[in-house]
């Protein structure tokens, strides 16, 4: 097996970029974690180093387009992991305490290869997150009864409450409710996302930034925030 450093040294003469110092502690960092981390984890951990937030930044940008680590976006976060050296997987994460567990099913690694033959297209990665609340999170019945309603398997019915999460581009609802702790509430708000506002769905890739249409803004919002923007679809006589 190649070396991470020679492969990312490589990847950095390919685009014109040089390999210092700064760069090569960060990656040392990097692959000394083993599990999920956040940039602000990571630059907690290179403090004594007097590495900045910068450097930090673009090594971890420069790392994904390497394919040496790939990002998980969830609850309007963005989290880090290795690839490079380790075996694919996929995620479940609780959507009340943010836990999150990888997982590696080999009926669903074939299936999605033979979905993307079928459909005539080469295949070169996939991202799979399941989305649910862990045993801890069920035992709190508070909890349970509040995310009732994002369960994907109780209909598409026209009036049913659905997480905003599940609405395809192009689709016009409304917002039925914020299921968010306040400061995220009031965030949303702040951005026009209140309740009884019509939105659009412009864009959902279903791991990445999710685009809606305000009136006549366009706001990202991350993909775990869509789960707690709780909306109805609207009939045709309905929409804006």
């Amino acid at each position: 097996m190649r070396d991470y450093k020679e492969i990312f040294k490589k990847y950095l003469q390919s685009v014109g970029k040089a390999y210092a110092r700064e760069i090569e502690v960060v990656l040392e960092k990097v692959f000394a974690i083993h599990g999920h981390f956040t940039n602000e984890d990571l630059e907690k951990k290179l403090v004594e180093k007097q590495i900045t937030k910068d450097i930090v930044e673009a090594t971890l940008s420069d790392l994904v387009a390497a394919g040496l680590i790939r990002k998980i976006y969830f609850e309007d976060r963005v989290y880090y992991e290795q690839v490079y050296g380790h075996a694919h997987h996929d995620h479940i994460i609780c959507i009340n305490c943010g836990k999150i567990e990888a997982f590696q099913d080999d009926l669903i690694e074939k299936e999605q290869r033979r979905i993307a033959k079928e459909k005539h297209y080469e295949f070169l990665k996939h991202s799979m997150q399941i989305v649910g609340l862990c045993l801890e999170c069920q035992k709190q019945k508070n909890i349970l009864k509040r995310f009732q309603e994002q369960k994907e398997d109780k209909g598409i019915e026209k009036e049913k409450i659905l997480p905003l999460s599940m609405i395809l581009p192009g689709e016009q609802v409304e917002i039925v409710e914020l299921n968010a702790g306040d400061n995220l509430k009031y965030r949303l708000m702040s951005m026009g996302l209140q309740t009884g506002q019509k939105i659009e769905v412009v864009s959902n890739s279903f791991h990445g930034p999710f685009l809606v249409k305000v009136q006549n803004a366009r706001i990202a919002l991350g993909y775990g925030v869509t789960h707690k923007v709780l909306v109805r679809r609207l009939e045709n006589n309905e929409k804006k």
